[in-house]
């Protein structure tokens, strides 16, 4: 048997490598793993030969990396643009890399109108930010339909029967731009049928894009990081004066989980990065933001017209960027304290996070802020409509349970 002309370079206990894997195996892709993230002098050489692959320095080799025959890939994410557009798997079809027993990808069709409701998403529904509300929503008697968006079927956009009793978007509003702007037209649809929607169209326009967020944020009157939109190595030379002294962050205009983000001290090694178009993420843009070294971040939840709750969340010496809840709530501090922890939320902040919500015309949300340790001024960063709700352990309430109750509402005003 022909060995296997993809080619996966990993290392263990990578999650970006996990989702990798994850997205070659859907598509069915027969693939052959290298693991570059070893000591022995077998790593060692496979580090090399994958550093020349790709023509960069072993010191700025990132996972993982895959090989399509001739076709090179640098990240998950461009892998996942790749699936989006379904250039995966003719690429790995004329590689002869796909499962024979496997004849084209299985499609969902739109479900027929019912009262039911209707949840959005991509990927299993063996999530936390799914199964979570899934869970709540059957306790409270609903019937719930699962529509993977990205698995959606042939249907006529101007059938009658595109209706259910609410409709709740929990696509991550970081999935690539093609996948991005069917799911657009998809909320639309519903809206135009006065189905109602949880976190429609126009939410996901104004948090698909940090620097749209930055914007929101500004409209409402919060401070952000001091950044600078990039689209290319002339932006960020550019950009290098006007941001000063000091330690920056490249961050992918799209990006979620702080894939992609980069520190730099060094401004030469930060045009370099900015002559690398995989850098700039999958719409081609990026921020380049100062950086400042906080020992905690500050995530507040948010429901339609009302903070849900809020906590603080430590951050390891090192970490440029926060995590999901879910991976968050794992970690211990150095005191073997939980990393995440509850607290009050001022009237001030309560009102602006209400406002950055309303002006986004979204549903639920989480808003992320940091305080200046120089200044002592709060500055907002994130605005992200697919966050999983603290333990209620933790802050004392059921989240879900609140979310479920309102979703059934929207339903029974219909």
């Amino acid at each position: 048997q022909a060995a296997p002309m993809v080619t996966l370079y990993a290392k263990s206990g990578c999650p970006f490598c996990e989702d990798a894997r994850e997205t070659l195996r859907a598509e069915h892709v027969t693939f052959h793993e290298v693991e570059v993230g070893g000591s022995t002098p077998e790593h060692e050489r496979a580090r090399e030969q994958l550093a020349e692959l790709f023509g960069i320095p072993i010191a700025e080799l990132t996972v993982p990396k895959v090989a399509i025959g001739g076709f090179l890939i640098a990240s998950s994410e461009e892998l996942r643009d790749l699936r989006a557009t379904s250039a995966l798997r003719e690429l790995a079809r004329r590689a002869g890399a796909i499962d024979p027993s496997v004849s084209s990808v299985v499609r969902q069709p739109m479900p027929e109108a019912c009262d039911a409701v209707c949840i959005l998403h991509i990927g299993p529904t063996a999530t936390v930010w799914l199964d979570e509300l899934h869970q709540r929503l059957v306790s409270l008697g609903a019937i719930v339909r699962f529509l993977d968006v990205e698995r959606l079927g042939t249907f006529d956009p101007a059938s009658p029967s595109l209706n259910f009793g609410v409709v709740v978007n929990r696509v991550s509003d970081a999935v690539p731009p093609p996948l991005a702007r069917f799911l657009s037209s998809v909320l639309s649809i519903f809206q135009m049928r006065n189905v109602p929607l949880i976190n429609g169209a126009q939410s996901c326009l104004a948090t698909s894009s940090k620097v749209v967020q930055h914007a929101l944020f500004e409209s409402q009157g919060l401070r952000t990081p001091r950044s600078m939109t990039v689209r290319c190595a002339t932006d960020v030379e550019a950009a290098i004066p006007l941001m000063g002294e000091g330690t920056v962050l490249f961050k992918p205009n799209a990006g979620s989980f702080g894939k992609g983000i980069v520190k730099f001290d060094d401004r030469n090694a930060l045009l370099e990065h900015g002559k690398r178009p995989s850098a700039y993420g999958n719409d081609g843009i990026a921020l380049v933001q100062r950086f400042l070294a906080v020992q905690k971040t500050h995530r507040v939840f948010l429901l339609r017209d009302r903070v849900q709750c809020a906590v603080a969340v430590s951050i390891d010496e090192g970490q440029t960027s926060g995590q999901c809840m879910a991976s968050a709530q794992k970690r211990r501090r150095v005191d073997g304290a939980s990393a995440v922890e509850s607290m009050e939320v001022e009237d001030d902040v309560q009102a602006a996070c209400v406002r950055v919500l309303q002006a986004a015309q979204a549903d639920v949300a989480s808003i992320e802020y940091l305080v200046d340790p120089e200044s002592g001024d709060r500055l907002y960063y994130d605005f992200n409509l697919l966050s999983t709700y603290p333990d209620a352990k933790v802050v004392g309430r059921d989240c879900w349970l609140e979310l479920a109750a309102y979703i059934l509402e929207r339903c029974k005003r219909r």
